[in-house]
């Protein structure tokens, strides 16, 4: 409940604590990896992002809130929130802010939930970020940055909480928008999101 956050924001100063969203994967290093490659201009401009993010749900998640609509139920609610952490972090300075949002679902859920919903962000200078959120299409969980020399692919962004696994980043390179045969992976050591996140707190 957005209303909310004035409360706790008070509170946190009162107590002079910091106030943070407990994201899973803020706090591992893909991430400021990917902000060191676009900062760095090294593959050219970042032109547009695509994320999927769609995890069949078990006995349509009837057990449990994502099935219910007043409880905050729905792939958006549920799955939309990296998506956005992941705006926030390619868009860097400019933030959030600089992005105009659209979005769309059949709400064909159980109670009238979106078990698919389709987003994109686009900035005025032309950046496009397009995102599927499915609790229904087959599995799959990656992001896809594309440079003007390069495609950085983040295969399976869920991996690393579900245990101490290595992520990678695959990258391919362009020349005027092609592929040229030419492909490097950076690979990080086993991590698990949850001990980042402990550990950074």
């Amino acid at each position: 409940d957005a209303e909310q956050l004035p409360r706790l924001q008070a509170a946190a100063q009162e107590r002079q604590l910091i106030l943070s969203e407990a994201m899973m994967i803020s706090h591992h290093p893909w991430q400021q990896a990917i902000r060191s490659l676009i900062e760095s201009g090294e593959y050219g401009k970042l032109l547009r992002t695509s994320t999927r993010i769609t995890i069949p749900a078990r006995n349509d998640h009837l057990d449990n809130y994502r099935s219910r609509k007043d409880e905050g139920g729905g792939c958006w609610w549920d799955l939309g929130c990296y998506w956005l952490q992941f705006m926030q972090l390619v868009s860097g300075e400019a933030g959030l802010s600089s992005l105009s949002f659209t979005g769309k679902s059949d709400f064909n859920g159980p109670s009238g939930c979106d078990w698919t919903f389709e987003s994109e962000a686009v900035s005025e200078a032309g950046f496009v970020a397009s995102a599927t959120l499915s609790f229904e299409q087959p599995y799959a969980c990656r992001h896809i940055l594309h440079f003007e020399d390069a495609i950085v692919t983040i295969p399976d962004v869920f991996r690393c909480n579900l245990g101490f696994y290595k992520m990678k980043l695959k990258l391919t390179l362009l020349r005027d928008g092609q592929e040229i045969g030419e492909a490097h992976q950076h690979v990080f050591e086993p991590m698990n999101y949850y001990v980042n996140q402990l550990r950074a707190f």
